[in-house]
């Protein structure tokens, strides 16, 4: 017979798998629509083994990549680092609001729409490449 903290731990590890689940998921769906075509300019590459989503594109002559994935370190919000050419130590380091509690009622698609939302607004208003 289990346990209570064996019950209460397996009940938490199922509840992290499944958002992780719905977060692969998303960045499938993201991949599919956006990996191949562009938006706004960049193409949106998912690293996997990392877990990281990252925008790619090119800007006055330079090699743009937008690293922005959400709850990265299991943290609210989208972090994002900015690296031009390459420059990783000049990296911009900025985060956009989001909280994990609200995302995870969300399904897959709900997800890939808001997170698709605020980047959108911070590609458009906030960051100026």
């Amino acid at each position: 017979m289990k346990t209570f903290n064996e019950f209460k731990n397996e009940n938490i590890t199922e509840a992290v798998d499944t958002f992780d689940k719905k977060l692969d998921q998303a960045a499938g769906l993201l991949d599919k629509q956006y990996g191949r075509k562009e938006y706004k300019g960049y193409k949106f590459d998912y690293d996997k083994m990392a877990g990281t989503w990252s925008w790619m594109g090119r800007k006055d002559g330079a090699d743009v990549q937008i690293f922005a994935t959400p709850f990265w370190e299991d943290e609210d919000g989208i972090p994002l680092s900015l690296i031009i050419d390459g420059e990783e130590d000049d990296a911009d380091i900025r985060a956009i609001s989001w909280k994990k509690s609200d995302a995870e009622k969300k399904d897959s698609k709900s997800i890939v729409k808001e997170y698709l939302k605020k980047m959108n607004q911070t590609l458009e208003t906030e960051w100026e490449i």
